[in-house]
């Protein structure tokens, strides 16, 4: 009956209906079959020609063109850490920016208002721990994805686990709290910068800290007193 089928055959065939349609979802949105999907009509791309070479045993026709693909893959994925890294650059010389331009306003009278020059001292504060965050989490050890192979070396900080012998990788929380104990110490304290560009950016960080946290910040209060 309609009853039986409700509330016995479909909660039992459930689990297997959902495993199914997730099966097939991941089926259809591989790489492979969406390139076939997307391909123009009588048309082959490098991907389509290596497979269809390979799945009729043909490996010396599809092995050209998988070296083809392997190449460029590899200069992508260099160009691809070169823009992030850069992009990481760019976020460092916007939280400087963002305390100095905040540093002129306050110098020139434009802040008025305590409450408005101390909500902007505190979202500076937040990009500093941000920007500082990710950068430390890309650098550190050759980057997150070496970490995570375990293929870490070189590394530009040393935190209290790695010290005393752990086996332990640290993840972006980890950094973003060094970050945050950098702004409020305004030195290390249990992570320890290592490398020359770690105490760059360890001085960078504490500096913009300084600077928005005594002198915007005071200025502030001094606006709410």
């Amino acid at each position: 009956s309609r009853n039986t089928l409700g509330q016995i055959i479909l909660p039992l065939m459930r689990p297997a209906i959902l495993t199914a349609a997730a099966l097939v979802f991941v089926d259809t949105t591989k790489e492979l079959s969406a390139t076939i999907l997307l391909r123009p009509f009588g048309f082959n791309t490098l991907a389509t020609y290596v497979y269809e070479n390979a799945s009729r045993a043909q490996v010396e026709d599809a092995a050209p063109a998988a070296l083809v693909i392997m190449r460029f893959s590899g200069l992508a994925s260099h160009w691809i850490k070169r823009g992030i890294t850069a992009y990481l650059a760019f976020l460092v010389l916007t939280s400087v920016l963002n305390a100095s331009l905040l540093l002129v306003s306050m110098l020139r009278g434009v802040e008025d208002s305590g409450g408005e020059l101390l909500f902007a001292g505190f979202g500076v504060l937040i990009i500093n721990v941000l920007s500082f965050g990710l950068v430390y989490w890309w650098v550190d050890g050759g980057g997150p994805v070496v970490r995570a192979e375990g293929h870490g070396s070189d590394w530009d900080f040393q935190f209290p686990q790695q010290a005393s012998g752990m086996t332990w990788t640290p993840s972006l929380p980890d950094y973003l709290f060094t970050a945050y104990t950098n702004i409020i110490a305004f030195s290390p304290t249990d992570t320890m910068p290592l490398s020359h560009r770690a105490k760059f950016l360890f001085t960078v960080q504490s500096s913009v800290s300084l600077l928005t946290i005594l002198v915007t910040v005071s200025r502030a209060i001094n606006l709410i007193n």
